[in-house]
């Protein structure tokens, strides 16, 4: 054999030994490959989460102090959520909000019913 064919013959088996060592370690350490997908994807997701639970807080945060705000000088928070209107006939009498401000929608509901079919 010439030169060249010897040269030939070492390097397919140099290639061969490389791929099946590759190969091995591919295999050998495959578990560490999803392990390294799942901490990446879990660090997206929470990053994610994070986020949206961060704006959350921050709406929560504007809106309590809004109501704080309205509750303390008895704005819209204190008087339609507070604890009834008495009107003086019957001490045990108090008429809950929730029910007015429903029929007052509910009116509100009929009379712009009743405008939109009106030829």
């Amino acid at each position: 054999m010439n030169d060249f064919c010897v040269d030939h013959k070492n390097s397919m088996n140099m290639s061969r030994s490389s791929t099946v060592l590759l190969v091995l370690i591919l295999i050998i350490t495959f578990p560490f490959w999803i392990a390294a997908a799942a901490v990446v994807f879990g660090i997206v997701v929470g990053i994610f989460g994070g986020i949206i639970g961060l704006i959350g807080g921050i709406f929560g945060g504007i809106f309590g102090i809004i109501g704080g705000i309205m509750g303390m000088i008895g704005g819209i928070f204190g008087g339609i959520f507070g604890h009834g209107w008495d009107f003086g006939w019957h001490q045990n009498f108090h008429f809950n909000k929730y029910v007015f401000f429903a029929l007052v929608i509910i009116a509100a509901l009929i009379i712009n019913k009743r405008q939109n079919t009106t030829p």
